[in-house]
This record gives C-alpha cells, structure tokens and sequence, in this order.
C-alpha cells in the first residue's frame, strides 16, 4: 500500500476568516483544495474557529466562506464543520455560523459530536464541536468514551479545547485525565 492510499482527510482548524483577511483565506482554501485534489483525499474536516468573530460575520465573509464551500463540492470533497469558540454566539449552543452552511450537498456541520469510520481505515475519528471545558464537553466525552470507542482499532479525538491554561484560570482547567 503507497501512502497515497492511506489519506482519507485534512484537518483544518484555526482558519479565523474576517473582512481583513479574505483574500488570504481565500489562498489557503484553495490550497487545501490542490492539495485534496494531488492527494485524492475526499474530506475537510474544520475542527474549529473557521470565523475570527463570534459576534457577528459580514456579508462579504459569509459569502467568502459559500463559495469555498461550492468550489469543495465542484471537487466531490466533503466538508465537515465543528464549531469552535468563535464560531458561536452562545458558548453552550447547539448551532453557530458554521450551521448557515448545513444545506450545501457537500457539507455536514456537527451538532454535538460525530463519530467518522471507515472500513478502510484503522482508527475511528471522534470530533466534538467547541463546548465550554466547565459545561457541557465533558458529557459529550463522556458518551463517546461509553458508548463509540472501538476495542478493534485506534481512536482518534479531534476538538478545540484548552487543555491547559495559564495559572490564574487553574480552576477551569480541563484535566489531561479525561482524555485517556
């Protein structure tokens, strides 16, 4: 088996789209593209923060990001969304920005978490949108350490979080321990 074979996904996070960055996003976006296009890799997984303000998005933004999307399906590359923190109004919310682009053919946006498989592939992929670290994440970990771990091959997590923080937040740490 070539290496070719083996990619099934870029992971993206962190991409922070504004009104003074669109070009550059732009850039990058179809650089992701190529490189799914060369590497016949058939996802976009966005862990997070695909927005740089959780207040309010502009048109030219929103419109940015509609026709990144179209250009991925043009390619038949699904584009998965997990809202990070700046993807959301309210923390603790279901949806964010990232749900205005749900009805695109080619896109999936996560409510809660979802579980990728594959038979192909020798992990499972677990993605869990941003939920705040002293909310409601550790119940989203906690169904899918229960409930969808796989005994028969590797586990994978993919999420936005702090895992750690500078000392005077201490006390919302997230511990490592919930992890393992």
């Amino acid at each position: 088996m070539n290496k070719m074979e083996t990619l099934c996904a870029l992971l993206l996070n962190d991409m922070h789209i504004s009104k003074d960055n669109i070009s550059e996003f732009n850039i990058n976006w179809d650089e992701a593209l190529d490189l799914c296009k060369a590497r016949c890799v058939s996802h976009i997984i966005l862990g997070g923060d695909l927005f740089q303000s959780r207040s309010s998005q502009t048109l030219d933004v929103l419109l940015a990001v509609y026709d990144a999307f179209l250009n991925a399906g043009k390619l038949g590359i699904l584009v998965i969304l997990a809202n990070g923190n700046h993807d959301k109004v309210n923390q603790e919310a279901i949806r964010g920005y990232c749900h205005v682009y749900g009805e695109h053919s080619n896109v999936r946006v996560i409510d809660e978490f979802l579980t990728l498989q594959d038979e192909k592939w020798a992990f499972d992929l677990h993605i869990i949108p941003y939920f705040p670290e002293n909310g409601s994440f550790t119940e989203k970990l906690g169904v899918i350490n229960s409930s969808y771990l796989s005994s028969q091959k590797m586990n994978y997590l993919y999420l936005e979080i702090t895992v750690k923080e500078p000392p005077i937040r201490q006390s919302k740490l997230t511990p490592w321990k919930v992890f393992v």
